[in-house]
């Protein structure tokens, strides 16, 4: 019997429960660090979504923002789905927010 991992579209959501949606609706502050890092993920794979991608990159640093902001391209291309284009718009995220602590 082939059992496949059913895969958590973001199309298939409710629509209140989109991240654009949601940020529209509710503002920045109420989404979580998954539904943010999702948005600058973009897509998923066939196997997997933003979501549930940018869950399992947030898990391998325990949810640390910092220490996601180290992960680097090596770390990031590790996941499958996360190519130089996605982990240059997460690398890039970050590198703002560093600046913008200087501030």
């Amino acid at each position: 019997m082939n059992q496949q991992k059913q895969v958590r579209r973001i199309k298939a959501m409710e629509v209140e429960l989109r991240s654009r949606e949601k940020m529209l609706g509710n503002g920045l502050a109420a989404m979580t660090d998954t539904e943010l890092l999702a948005m600058l993920i973009g897509s998923g794979t066939p196997n997997e979504s933003a979501i549930d991608l940018a869950y399992r990159i947030l898990g391998s640093v325990e949810g640390n923002l910092l220490q996601l902001s180290l992960l680097g391209f090596p770390g990031l291309c590790r996941f499958a789905g996360m190519g130089i284009a996605k982990s240059s718009s997460v690398m890039a995220a970050m590198e703002l927010g560093r600046r913008l602590g200087r501030c």
